[in-house]
């Protein structure tokens, strides 16, 4: 990490363990520190119309006006945090599905297979 500032936030109680239960099924946003700086940027993406993608795992994505209204919907009912977390957790759901394992480990079994003939 970057020698970034360190600043003071008070926030309440009921914020700390609304943001833990949100970490714990969201491991991949890492602690709280890297769940605020996250949700800032979202605000950025959102709100103020800065866009963000410098970072290598960061991908920018058009999508048409419904779904994002529909995410958007998601999002607002507290669904997902952000536009980020919902496309982030969908393409996540739709990777790790029993299928898609099965036959991803049959093509690097195949693959190995063929490397040791």
């Amino acid at each position: 990490m970057d020698d970034g500032k360190i600043i003071s936030l008070r926030i309440s109680d009921e914020e700390i363990q609304k943001m833990d239960l949100f970490l714990e099924q969201h491991p991949e946003l890492g602690g709280r520190s890297l769940f605020i700086r996250t949700a800032i940027r979202a605000y950025f993406d959102r709100d103020a119309g800065v866009t963000q993608t410098n970072a290598k795992n960061e991908v920018a994505v058009r999508l048409a006006n419904a779904d994002l209204d529909t995410i958007d919907s998601m999002v607002e009912d507290g669904i997902y945090i952000d536009r980020s977390d919902a496309i982030r957790s969908m393409v996540r759901e739709k990777m790790r599905t029993e299928e898609s394992t099965t036959e991803i480990a049959k093509s690097k079994y195949q693959a190995a297979s063929t490397q040791w003939k």
